[in-house]
């Protein structure tokens, strides 16, 4: 069986940018900070302290949303970057809705002021877990253009810590996601009065495609695309527990390929981003604008549209 790590007291230590653990909150005047970097990187078997999880997830971009993981506004300008060019409180990313409680409900619309969720899981995903039916939010869903690829664990296995493997995945995610991709986008297009929440399961893969095509249109920079990818580790953190479980059972004792893959499949690296993003440019002619002119019907009027209103809205 593949070991689950704990992590001694020395290593969690070195997450601080201090290099010391954090003294209670009634012996400091601020709040401890933290090392993100690092943090993100923690290897997905072993956990995150319960404490510093709730401390970095309280703060922004993260959202508290009762009953929902992962969720966040995908702008830097919300944890206090001024190198993002994104507004902030207009997109958010999370997990999945179905166990949003009452108050989540409320969040949702009067603190956040979502108007429309957009839902890109696929049918069965729907069927299985039924997204909440909230007054006043509008959930848009559209189907995948066809079945999706199966996905091969052996991919993920080749030396780069799944690379080429998140990228061949990612970008099957922009081919069958293309319909509901393209309601997003029109939105951005059509609504920058209205903040809009997007979400799969998880909230790690097919968000963590559709934040970085709208960063990406945006004009942010590289490091800040791979960072709000990465983040997603401290936000499923609550996951952990089941895909250890998950990990376990598909990899057993073996060191196969795998099993070296399911362990990148399961994790949260930048190595990911690193390796999508040129292929996005490698495989669409124009990179992002092109895939938004060949596979999702926009013309150059509304690319500059978009990006205007994902930094400053334009009221007609």
């Amino acid at each position: 069986m593949v070991k689950t790590y704990c992590m001694c007291k020395e290593f969690w230590g070195k997450l601080f940018t201090s290099g010391k653990s954090p003294e209670p909150a009634s012996q400091i005047a601020m709040e401890p900070q933290y090392n993100i970097p690092k943090l993100v990187a923690t290897d997905i078997r072993t956990q995150i302290p319960n404490d510093i999880v709730d401390n970095v997830m309280s703060r922004p971009p993260f959202v508290a949303i009762p009953g929902v993981v992962n969720a966040r506004d995908i702008s830097e300008h919300a944890s206090g970057s001024s190198q993002s060019p994104v507004r902030p409180g207009f997109a958010y990313r999370s997990g999945a809705l179905e166990k949003v409680s009452p108050e989540g409900r409320v969040f949702l619309i009067r603190q956040l002021g979502i108007s429309v969720i957009f839902d890109l899981r696929h049918q069965g995903e729907r069927m299985q877990s039924p997204s909440p039916d909230i007054e006043g939010v509008q959930t848009v869903w559209a189907p995948y253009t066809c079945t999706p690829v199966p996905v091969d664990p052996r991919d993920f296995a080749h030396g780069d810590e799944g690379a080429s493997g998140y990228a061949k995945m990612y970008l099957e995610i922009m081919k069958v996601s293309a319909p509901i991709f393209q309601k997003v986008f029109e939105h951005i297009r059509d609504a920058p009065r209205e903040p809009f929440l997007f979400h799969c399961s998880a909230g790690k893969d097919r968000s963590g495609v559709l934040a970085a095509l709208i960063l990406c249109l945006a004009g942010s920079p590289r490091e800040a695309i791979i960072h709000d990818y990465t983040l997603t580790r401290i936000g499923m953190e609550a996951h952990r527990p089941s895909l250890t479980k998950i990990l376990q059972f598909h990899t057993g004792s073996g060191a196969g390929p795998e099993s070296i893959g399911m362990l990148q499949l399961c994790n949260v690296r930048a190595n990911a981003m690193v390796g999508f993003l040129p292929a996005i440019e490698n495989s669409f002619e124009g990179g992002v604008e092109g895939y938004l002119r060949s596979h999702l019907g926009f013309n150059q009027r509304d690319l500059d549209i978009m990006r205007a209103n994902l930094k400053v809205p334009t009221f007609n």
